[in-house]
């Protein structure tokens, strides 16, 4: 874990140091709100040990807010939280069992965006991020279809995980305070593993905790208000 915050804390310091000692010093403070629809790759992981299949969770909301300043050679930095509702995972076996749990994020990222500004009120923009993402996992639940009986749980777990995301949009100016945007982004929330720790085992075997690799597109909406 040390390791893991070294290098997060390292990617963003150098960031910080490219950015602000390009960049002109003048800039404009910003505050942003987000909305968004996060869509879940396939959790391909979750099937190798053999009988735990794969699926894709259901789409969750993504809330977010940023914190920033906006350069007059059109780049902005700045420090966002998002966070999801629950991705639910379902998913059922030839063997008609039925597997269940509920997976949330919460990501604290730098990210820089630089406008294709031009004289209109429309502009592209492109826009990335590294930083911290705490993936929480509800308690993992295997029932059996034939008479509803539980096969077993595994208790809820969390880990923190380095994070990056890439995405490109279209901005609107609304007027000189008001920015309007819609943006595609890809986050790639590193990994999430299931806790090792049985809460009930009716089948008495040994139980191999799930992993996969959790990555998101989500499709976004923003407001963002200026403080020139």
């Amino acid at each position: 874990m040390t390791q893991l915050y070294n290098k997060i804390f390292k990617s963003l310091m150098i960031t910080s140091i490219f950015q602000f000692g390009v960049l002109n010093v003048i800039a404009e403070p910003f505050i942003k709100m987000n909305y968004g629809v996060g869509i879940s790759n396939r959790l391909d992981d979750y099937a190798r040990d053999g009988y735990v299949p794969a699926s894709k969770p259901k789409n969750a909301n993504i809330y977010g807010v940023n914190i920033g300043y906006k350069f007059k050679n059109n780049v902005s930095l700045d420090f966002g939280y998002k966070k999801s509702d629950n991705f639910k995972y379902t998913a059922i076996d030839p063997s008609k069992y039925f597997y269940n749990q509920n997976i949330s994020i919460s990501t604290y990222t730098i990210n820089t965006q630089y406008n294709f500004e031009n004289n209109s009120k429309f502009f592209p923009f492109a826009r990335m991020g590294i930083g911290l993402s705490k993936n929480k996992l509800g308690k993992y639940n295997v029932m059996n279809l034939d008479d509803n009986s539980k096969k077993y749980c595994l208790d809820s777990n969390s880990s923190n995980n380095f994070t990056y995301n890439l995405g490109a949009g279209i901005g609107y100016k609304i007027n000189d305070k008001w920015v309007t945007d819609f943006s595609y982004q890809h986050h790639n929330l590193g990994q999430i593993k299931n806790s090792s720790k049985i809460l009930e085992n009716t089948i008495g075997e040994t139980i191999e905790p799930a992993v996969s690799t959790f990555k998101v597109n989500s499709f976004n909406l923003g407001i963002s208000y200026y403080f020139n």
